[in-house]
């Protein structure tokens, strides 16, 4: 509204503190103005997000944000998370001429528009879910090192993503703060340069998938694809055309479903659909059917 309550800070589609053993399922959130679809903030534990539609956050820097969440995990699984504009000045980003911009240590954090962002949060898993559209990265997080809850630090440690789907981010598919997490199965299509980053330490590095694989022995079973995604946020339906086909990874064992509840049977690609033949594809995304 003309007030303006989002720039409060506590506000979201759903925000929740402290959050404990919840189900967060099958809901569709879209179009929040300047804030998250969905934020956990601080102490949050064995909480499962699972077949939503986060879809078109306007002027909003991120669809998920989880703060100050550390040492039981929490599970973000089969989601669709989809066209994130990012909330930031836009006149505000220096321009870098010529080769100016080449000698930056790490990057600057003008820009946003994030999938999932955290701020001090250890132990996320991530899984088969398709992150896209966003202003600046699939994924971006910050340490945090002293806000202490209860008695330490954020580390950015442990963290995990597997199979999941990154589609056409800005700036980069993955940003992590440094090389303590594990990635595996994940596919990437139509991303720019240096799409897969670790900001720390210094200087930062911004890898293509075989210097990812080569430098950091992450992502073993991804894979790069010629893709393309439409979706219809009106009538909540997805075309996807393959190009190829998507490779078959192994299946995380903590998930058996997919977007829909279709079991799998222990193999799958990447993304939150069991199974993505090459090929023109169309199908109603809505997750309360």
């Amino acid at each position: 509204g003309w007030q303006r309550m989002e720039l409060s800070w506590e506000a979201g589609g759903i925000k929740l503190h402290n959050s404990v053993n919840s189900l967060i399922r099958r809901n569709i959130i879209r179009e929040c103005y300047g804030c998250d679809a969905l934020w956990l903030d601080v102490g949050n534990e064995n909480n499962r997000i699972t077949s939503n539609l986060f879809i078109d956050g306007i002027n909003s820097r991120e669809h998920i944000f989880i703060e100050c969440t550390r040492d039981v995990e929490n599970l973000i699984d089969n989601n669709i998370i989809w066209n994130v504009e990012g909330r930031y000045d836009k006149n505000a980003v220096p321009e870098e001429p010529g080769s100016s911009g080449w000698y930056k240590t790490t990057e600057t954090d003008f820009r946003n528009g994030y999938g999932i962002y955290l701020e001090g949060t250890d132990r996320l898993r991530m899984v088969n879910n398709l992150i896209g559209k966003c202003e600046k990265s699939g994924f971006f997080a910050k340490v945090v090192a002293f806000r202490l809850m209860i008695k330490r630090g954020g580390t950015s440690r442990e963290n995990k993503f597997f199979n999941n789907l990154f589609y056409q981010c800005g700036e980069a598919a993955v940003i992590i703060p440094n090389q303590h997490n594990e990635l595996d199965g994940n596919a990437y299509s139509k991303m720019p340069g240096g799409y897969l980053r670790v900001m720390y330490p210094e200087p930062e590095m911004c890898l293509d998938l075989p210097s990812w694989q080569e430098f950091c022995g992450f992502d073993k079973a991804g894979c790069e694809r010629d893709i393309t995604i439409d979706i219809d946020s009106d009538a909540l339906t997805m075309d996807i055309t393959i190009h190829g086909e998507l490779p078959i990874v192994k299946a995380d064992p903590r998930v058996c479903t997919d977007y829909f509840g279709e079991r799998d049977e222990g193999f799958r690609t990447a993304g939150p659909f069991k199974e993505m033949e090459g090929g023109r594809l169309r199908f109603n995304i809505d997750p309360r059917k």
